[in-house]
């Protein structure tokens, strides 16, 4: 668990960074994790997507494709940030690449943080990586991999789909390793896109984050479930606290004689 000393130290450079922040603490500490207040949908879209944070201009700007919400969203990341944010994943997927013969990899997916960043990653692990715009149409991406033929993708369930309707043999790419981002990929859709591509369900890593977070967690295949990334602390929620309008999830008991 996070100690008070550094959980006060995050909550003054937050407020330093977004003053909107304090308007929202109900008391000015010490701080535990139950006494902060959840920063929901209602209230991004409230506070933090209405401008940019009020500090220097050094913070970069990274914008989402806004094929979920119907409008481009703006995050913004420190010098810091970004190479926290590359660390971790670096880390990440060298880890689950480590002992393979991977030496090419293509970036394949929409904007923002992970497309942005991507190549940079890919360098650091040594491999020779290049990207294509998602906006282009299927074609132009089934013709990259065919030129390039990289041994890892990195791209999104979406468009991953798009590629795989597209083409007549999608083992003929001589794909390896997929890493996955953006849409939550079920076992049963990643055993299908394993099949389809030639490999088997343990090549594809699937990553869960968000925009404003980036990476959250990642899919392990020999536990069989997702790992929270390394800093993070998971807090367990229920719907109706999310001001959303989600319904609680019911519970069913049942007995199986």
């Amino acid at each position: 668990m996070i100690g008070t000393e550094a959980l006060e130290q995050k909550v003054n450079a937050t407020c330093e960074v977004f003053p909107w922040y304090r308007s929202l603490l109900q008391h000015s500490g010490p701080w535990e994790l139950e006494h902060l207040p959840l920063v929901t949908a209602g209230i991004l879209e409230q506070f933090y997507y209405s401008g940019p944070p009020e500090v220097d201009a050094s913070l970069s700007a990274y914008s989402t494709s806004g094929t979920s919400s119907g409008k481009r969203k703006s995050i913004y990341y420190s010098e810091q940030d970004d190479e926290h944010y590359i660390g971790i994943k670096t880390k990440l997927f060298g880890d689950w690449l480590r002992g393979g013969s991977i030496r090419k990899a293509l970036a394949d997916m929409g904007t923002g943080h992970a497309a942005s960043t991507a190549l940079t990653i890919f360098g650091r692990l040594g491999l020779e990586a290049q990207s294509i715009s998602f906006e282009l149409p299927v074609e132009r991406h089934i013709e990259r991999l065919e030129s390039f033929r990289p041994d890892l993708l990195y791209t999104m369930p979406s468009i991953l789909e798009q590629i795989i309707r597209a083409s007549p043999d999608p083992s003929r790419y001589g794909i390896k390793k997929i890493i996955l981002v953006g849409e939550i990929a079920t076992p049963e859709w990643r055993r299908k896109m394993a099949m389809l591509l030639g490999i088997g369900p343990e090549d594809i890593l699937d990553t869960y984050g968000s925009i404003e977070i980036g990476t959250i967690a990642s899919y392990s295949h020999e536990l069989g479930k997702y790992v929270i990334a390394d800093g993070l602390y998971a807090e367990g929620i229920g719907t109706d606290r999310l001001e959303e309008g989600f319904e609680p999830r019911r519970i069913m008991n049942k007995c199986w004689c």
